[in-house]
């Protein structure tokens, strides 16, 4: 078991919307707000992004030129390029924790639709029993992760679903191994 909850969504004919969340223990929200907002170094931890490049940088958010590889079979490579708007939001309190977003849209690309959010959830849990004190209070962190998708009308999205979820189950266990080496 990877720790990745999974679901895939029929939204339209050749759209899916996938949700997936894994747990990222005791590490606290900054660190992995640090890993996902680290634009230029995605792609030295994600495996199926060979290129990601901050077009211009702002102060809420970036944007992006990132390129996607995939192995197929017999060889074959799978690649595809965008550009992607990134917005930054701020941090918001809960009221047992806190959350922080980022957005993320393809605005030219080789997909129709590709666009989502980046969750980090960071929440107090309490020891045991009702009766703890708030100093024996820990924090859990959570990342999750929501994709729309349709690809150009050429390509069937039946045919990359099952890659699409591989990459981003493997995706979120590695923002979760990037996150842990920098604590």
């Amino acid at each position: 078991d990877d720790g990745v909850t999974l679901s895939i969504e029929k939204v339209a004919k050749n759209k899916r919307r996938i949700s997936a969340s894994i747990s990222m223990g005791c590490i606290p929200l900054e660190t992995v707000w640090g890993v996902l907002t680290d634009y230029e170094g995605l792609a030295d931890f994600i495996p199926g992004l060979a290129s990601s490049k901050v077009l211009e940088r702002r102060e809420n958010g970036a944007q992006l030129l990132q390129i996607g590889e995939q192995e197929l079979a017999l060889g074959v490579k799978f690649r595809a390029k965008g550009v992607i708007e990134v917005t930054e939001l701020p941090l918001e309190l809960l009221d047992n924790g806190c959350r922080r977003d980022i957005g993320f849209d393809m605005v030219e690309g080789d997909f129709n639709l590709f666009r989502g959010i980046w969750r980090i959830e960071q929440v107090h849990v309490r020891a045991s029993c009702l009766f703890v004190f708030p100093k024996n209070a820990t924090t859990q962190t959570s990342l999750t992760y929501i994709l729309e998708v349709q690809p150009k009308i050429w390509i069937p999205v039946a045919l990359l679903e099952g890659r699409l979820q591989k990459e981003v189950s493997n995706n979120l266990i590695c923002v979760r191994d990037r996150a842990l080496l920098i604590l």
